[in-house]
């Protein structure tokens, strides 16, 4: 059509990967950055499912990632994830990818927009932080805006006895002390609602020995 030309040079003037796909997942057109990135040519990923793609097949869990996201997209939401692909044998991504729908006058789903922008850089500074943070002997733990703790270091989850995914969020309320519990959640959100610097003093489980000792502990 008449404007054709100007529709691709629009999708190839955003910095990140974008596709646009069907609400089932076909891939309807895409730009040429993540072609690239795969050695493919545009006539071999048109009409095909976009999970097939070899930057998300190579891995059977963030190819089930994206699936699970294209189906929340589908029916309206807009879904935002970050994973590590794979678009050829030699070449992993770290990438945050964005998925919207763009609806008909009917307001039905007419197409999602997946914009996947490179993290790599930011990803590989945060593992080189965390290496730094694994190695210092005070216990560092990270969290959201929202209070939900999304890191530990490795000498407090080996003090706690615990895996990250058992520490997440609000799991290392176990290893503290029941009757400072309730004391340690108050600080804990109004430290959040207000942003004031947290600091707390409270006693923490060895998940080992199971003996507790005393902790100053300081969030900003």
């Amino acid at each position: 059509s008449r404007n054709e030309p100007r529709y691709r040079d629009l999708l190839e003037s955003f910095s990140n990967g974008v596709t646009i796909v069907t609400p089932e997942g076909l891939v309807l057109d895409i730009n040429q950055r993540p072609l690239a990135n795969a050695h493919l040519r545009r006539e071999e990923v048109v009409g095909k499912p976009f999970t097939d793609l070899p930057a998300w097949s190579s891995d059977p869990a963030v190819q089930e990632q994206l699936r699970t996201a294209i189906a929340r997209a589908a029916r309206g939401e807009t879904v935002r994830f970050e994973a590590r692909i794979h678009p050829r044998t030699d070449l992993f991504l770290d990438i945050l990818m964005t998925i919207t729908s763009h609806r008909d006058a009917n307001q039905q789903v007419e197409y999602l927009i997946c914009a996947g922008r490179d993290i790599t850089e930011r990803k590989q500074a945060e593992d080189q932080l965390r290496m730094l943070v694994d190695a210092i002997p005070q216990f560092v733990w990270i969290a959201r805006p929202d209070g939900y703790v999304t890191y530990h270091n490795q000498r407090l989850l080996a003090y706690l006895a615990m895996t990250l995914e058992q520490a997440k969020g609000d799991g290392w309320l176990v290893g503290v002390h029941p009757d400072d519990r309730h004391r340690v959640r108050a600080a804990w959100q109004a430290a959040i609602q207000t942003g004031e610097p947290y600091a707390v003093e409270h006693r923490l489980q060895d998940g080992t020995s199971g003996a507790s000792r005393w902790f100053l502990v300081r969030g900003v």
